[in-house]
């Protein structure tokens, strides 16, 4: 016998039979199963104790119905009995219906087959069996470790709500401040989907108004002052500018160095997209105006807007960002670096789209780079 590894039993008082199915069934498993083979019920049943005693696991026992001395179901029954965990198969074609009544109920049948079998079938139910045998154990060992952890869990009880409440506390702390960073990165509505779970993010908008905003002079000011000015200064503009979003409903999309980029009619429609953004466009550089270099001298922007179609979604899984793509974004761009200083530039499309509430000056026909000859207009101011 081959102690140690587990072991599948197979029984018929017929040798042909008993040697062929030994054979395939040693294929079937291969190295990793043990097939021992009996004769009779007599011997099967010591074989058995044999195993037991050893503690060589039994998976699966496969016997013959009609056989000298013992037939198969009062076999598989008392397999049963010293092996509750062992699955039982009869392979016969000799069994009567009461037989295999008898070996479902006293011995737990797990599958009745047929002589002649097919190769494929004993082997597929036995490797079944098997598995079934290994789940079982399984869960014994599972279920023995969880009572193990329930005896040490019992142990931590007197603290344990008091520790839970602890953690409560700061893992809302730190809910707090994780939903408060996601929504500083990220407009809500898109906060919200990534947390339900979507991870692709990409969006087309037919009417987006685009808004750049740069600080002029900030390369040479920027070289001749200490670092904590410039991040003083940079911050006290852009966080005003953060203040005059929400009322109008503009959308911050991000800052690059001292540039400002900011859109309305994106993550949602919006119904006077170019009349929003242009508001906060005059705003923003009267704001600028209040603030002031380390020598006196006022912060001056240059602004540049357009309005048109753009893809907007989220990139990156550690530093998620929202951003947009499209011409629209490039001529936006190019609104604001052929623009001058303290002055709102915009394309002819968002002049179309502002009406009379502004005060528009006609700059002309100029040379846009990327774009060719276009007319662009200054905003003056509002009229209302």
């Amino acid at each position: 016998m081959s102690a140690g590894r587990p072991t599948v039993v197979c029984v018929d008082d017929e040798r042909l039979v008993l040697t062929t199915v030994r054979d395939q069934l040693r294929t079937a498993l291969g190295p990793s199963f043990a097939v021992e083979e009996a004769s009779s019920g007599a011997e099967a049943l010591e074989l058995v104790d044999d195993l037991i005693a050893e503690g060589t696991a039994i998976p699966c026992v496969v016997s013959d119905q009609l056989m000298p001395g013992m037939t198969g179901d009062l076999f598989l029954a008392a397999v049963r009995e010293r092996s509750p965990d062992t699955r039982t198969v009869l392979l016969t074609g000799q069994a009567d219906a009461k037989a295999v009544g008898n070996a479902v109920n006293a011995a737990q049948l797990f599958r009745f087959l047929t002589k002649p079998w097919v190769t494929q079938d004993l082997a597929m139910t036995v490797r079944e069996a098997c598995k079934s045998h290994e789940q079982a154990l399984a869960l014994v060992r599972h279920q023995a470790e969880l009572e193990r952890m329930n005896v040490e869990l019992q142990g931590f009880n007197a603290n344990l709500e008091a520790l839970v409440a602890s953690r409560t506390v700061e893992l809302t702390k730190a809910h707090a401040e994780s939903e408060r960073l996601l929504l500083n990165i990220l407009p809500p509505v898109i906060a919200t989907r990534l947390k339900s779970g979507e991870r692709l993010i990409a969006d087309r908008f037919d009417n987006a108004a685009v808004l750049f905003a740069d600080v002029v002079g900030f390369t040479p000011r920027s070289a001749s002052l200490a670092p904590e000015q410039v991040i003083r200064v940079l911050d006290e503009v852009f966080s005003a500018f953060d203040a005059k979003l929400a009322a109008l409903g503009v959308e911050k999309v991000k800052t690059i160095g001292d540039a400002y980029m900011a859109v309305a009619g994106v993550p949602a429609a919006h119904a006077n997209a170019a009349d929003a953004v242009t508001r906060f466009a005059l705003g923003a550089r009267d704001v600028a105006r209040t603030i002031r270099w380390p020598d006196g001298e006022p912060v001056t922007l240059r602004f540049g807007i357009h309005i048109g179609p753009v893809v907007a979604g989220v990139l990156g899984e550690k530093k998620t960002i929202y951003d947009l793509w499209g011409d629209t974004v490039n001529k936006a761009s190019r609104m604001e670096s052929y623009g001058e200083p303290g002055r709102v530039h915009v394309s002819a499309e968002v002049a179309n789209s502002l009406g009379p509430a502004f005060s528009l000056i006609e700059r002309g026909v100029r040379d846009i780079k990327g774009f060719g000859s276009i007319a662009t207009f200054w905003v003056d101011g509002v009229n209302d």
